[in-house]
């Protein structure tokens, strides 16, 4: 008797996993599948984004978006692609023109073009100067040459510690430009934003003219 119940047992459990995938299965073919022309929301492939930056992974098919992209060595897309600029191109595409872009096999490698911003009071702190701030390591003795545009010397940020200045563009010694200030400010301003190195001296030559 033990054994026949072991069996009707089994029999019973057979049975109801049979059912189960029967109802699982007519459940799935009375559930409508929609066109791939009617899916708005589709994502890219995972086989599309091998050549896509991160942050289009959630480009719908109805969004648009500006792109930069570059080719693989000596391949061309056809006609009526996306424009070019300095050896890439870029283009405004919705979410399909650019799943379809990442079938082509001429394309590399494809980036939003979106604007960003740089703010020292950030930037710094992700490198962890302030670490070594808290043991007074703070760039003080150490000089420091910036060689570009020039260094505008009485800025605030930079006030009394360009040491020496040298032009070697057949100019003057300022900097007319702004990228030399910009740079020294990075190395070693002490104002409203800090530098890496706040304590150092600062030696500018002035190697790019006013046009950079």
């Amino acid at each position: 008797m033990a054994a026949f119940g072991k069996k009707a047992r089994a029999a019973l459990l057979v049975a109801a996993l049979l059912t189960l995938v029967m109802l699982g299965s007519i459940a799935a073919a009375q559930i409508p599948r929609r066109a791939p022309e009617q899916r708005l929301d589709q994502r890219l492939t995972v086989e599309e984004l091998g050549k896509a930056h991160s942050s289009l992974r959630q480009t719908r098919d109805s969004d648009t978006i500006d792109i930069i992209l570059a080719l693989h060595e000596g391949a061309n897309l056809s006609a009526g692609r996306p424009g070019r600029s300095k050896g890439l191109r870029y283009a405004n595409l919705s979410g399909l023109e650019l799943a379809s872009l990442l079938t082509d096999t001429a394309v590399q490698w494809v980036w939003p073009d979106l604007q960003t911003q740089a703010w020292l009071d950030r930037s710094v702190y992700q490198i962890g100067a302030d670490a070594l701030w808290a043991f007074n390591l703070t760039g003080a003795g150490v000089k420091i040459a910036i060689l570009d545009t020039g260094i505008a010397a009485e800025h605030e940020m930079l006030s009394g510690r360009v040491v020496a200045t040298a032009d070697f563009t057949g100019s003057y010694g300022y900097d007319g430009h702004g990228h030399g200030t910009h740079v020294a400010g990075i190395a070693a301003g002490d104002g409203q934003y800090t530098g890496v190195a706040p304590g150092a001296q600062i030696y500018s030559g002035k190697v790019l003219n006013d046009q950079g």
